[in-house]
């Protein structure tokens, strides 16, 4: 079974054998940092505050956002408003109604959308080859007008049926990436002439968005064709030939007043980028974790102290303060695809303060696993961290890194391994402290192989030498 990890934060319920503060001293990821981008930062600021809301993404065809599991863990820090879903639109012939096949499709998507309690969607009407497309009768689109608005239609029939269900149509996209898969969607004038023909209809005026490309250079070519039949403005970042490619489309397109959208962010540094050049609304890809979670709650609850960008590794950094409690958590992303390996130094320039218990110091530097300068889809790892930055009366007793008994503050009970057996799959459950191996546990950070490396691994005392760790059965 694939490995899931316990979330860092569970771990503040941890007994930990120490009665006082103490200070740390500097570990190896505390370094001099001399090329590493500071992030310098006061913890007294008030900070900068966004309007941009994050949703959980999940469409048509990509089985893995079908997982139950994911959306549980896309709510597991905060519930989110917005959420996107797909559908393959009908060309080839005119129809009054949906398929069977497209209600299904439609209803296993909305019941997705229905855990993470979001009543906004994000509607992509995709179109795609043959073996996407549900009822047409085979072969490639030339899109005529005849073609044109057959598509539009079904969609229109689309987003009627999501609106019939409870839910608000937030913006709608015609095709997916269509940069990279122009064999079915057209040219960049298609994809204008769909769009226009979208703005006529009554329930998605206004709400038009796009070119969606796939590489985010070329986003700029598409758009300067489509600009004028779009409301939002949306780029993937799948690629690109530079940053500063990505980041000028976003700030011509808000200069323009088509606020821009991430309709499929695959790290946390695309939520960051988007949000400060403009933006307005984005939903996750795939997996959703700590960091992206956190960041979500931050970008609603919170202002942010810091922001910095490394173009020519696609790295970003930034530091979020929450409103209710004072709180200040460190955010770093990088590209999925394009990340090069750096460091960010991170400068507290008011007072001391403890990095995930380490400190206490002014300056604090985190590095970024990634691959070769120019290199793509080699040896990138999709790298994102989330560092708890704590002060004053706040601080942690000691890093996280140890052996230790975790205890059930309303019971006083503690964790333990079945029977002391080490073997794989026992179950865990909690018992009287006899101070026996299995009801001790090695609680270490995960390693940066992982994406969101802001994970601790949790292993049983007895299972050391086996490599068994805890895990959640199916995230159910």
């Amino acid at each position: 079974m694939k490995r899931k990890y316990f979330l860092l934060v569970l771990l503040t319920f941890l007994s930990i054998g120490a009665n006082a503060q103490q200070a740390t001293t500097a570990s190896s990821a505390i370094k001099a940092g001399t090329w590493a981008v500071r992030v310098p930062y006061n913890i007294s600021d008030t900070g900068t505050e966004f309007n941009f809301e994050i949703g959980r993404g999940g469409w048509g065809w990509d089985f893995f956002s079908y997982q139950v599991r994911n959306y549980h863990k896309a709510i597991s820090k905060a519930g989110y408003g917005i959420a996107r879903i797909g559908f393959v639109g009908r060309w080839s012939s005119s129809y009054s109604a949906l398929s069977s096949d497209q209600t299904t499709a439609l209803d296993t998507e909305l019941s997705y959308v229905e855990i993470t309690g979001a009543k906004k969607v994000f509607l992509l009407c995709g179109i795609g080859n043959d073996g996407d497309q549900v009822g047409n009768a085979g072969g490639t689109p030339t899109w005529n007008t005849t073609q044109r608005n057959n598509y539009v239609a079904d969609c229109v029939r689309a987003a009627n049926y999501v609106i019939s269900k409870g839910y608000t149509i937030y913006a709608v996209a015609p095709y997916n990436e269509p940069d990279f898969e122009q064999t079915y969607t057209g040219n960049a004038a298609n994809y204008n002439a769909v769009a226009q023909l979208m703005q006529q209809q009554s329930v998605f005026a206004g709400k038009v968005y796009g070119p969606s490309t796939l590489n985010s250079t070329k986003a700029s070519t598409w758009y300067s064709t489509i600009k004028n039949n779009i409301n939002f403005a949306n780029t993937h970042q799948l690629s690109g030939t530079n940053f500063t490619d990505w980041t000028s489309f976003w700030n011509t397109a808000h200069n323009d007043g088509k606020t821009p959208i991430a309709d499929e962010m695959h790290n946390v540094m695309e939520a960051m980028v988007c949000a400060n050049y403009g933006g307005s609304a984005g939903t996750w890809w795939g997996f959703n974790g700590v960091t992206r979670g956190e960041y979500a709650v931050a970008l609603a609850n919170g202002k942010q102290l810091a922001y910095k960008e490394r173009p020519s590794e696609w790295m970003t950094a930034s530091v979020m303060k929450y409103n209710a409690d004072g709180k200040v958590k460190a955010f770093l992303g990088s590209s999925e695809r394009q990340g090069v390996a750096t460091a960010f130094t991170f400068q507290s320039r008011d007072r001391l303060a403890y990095y995930d218990g380490e400190g206490p110091v002014y300056d604090y530097t985190q590095d970024m696993p990634g691959g070769a300068s120019g290199s793509y889809q080699n040896g990138q790892t999709n790298a994102e961290r989330l560092i708890n930055i704590d002060y004053g009366e706040s601080v942690p007793i000691e890093p996280i890194n140890g052996r230790y008994k975790i205890v059930n503050k309303a019971s006083g009970k503690v964790l333990s391994l079945t029977n002391g057996n080490a073997a794989s799959r026992e179950s865990v459950y909690q018992w009287a402290d006899g101070g026996l191996n299995n009801q001790t546990w090695d609680v270490v950070p995960c390693s940066t192989s992982h994406s969101d490396f802001s994970y601790v691994y949790i292993r049983n005392a007895n299972t050391e030498t086996m490599n068994l760790y805890l895990d959640a059965q199916a995230w159910n």
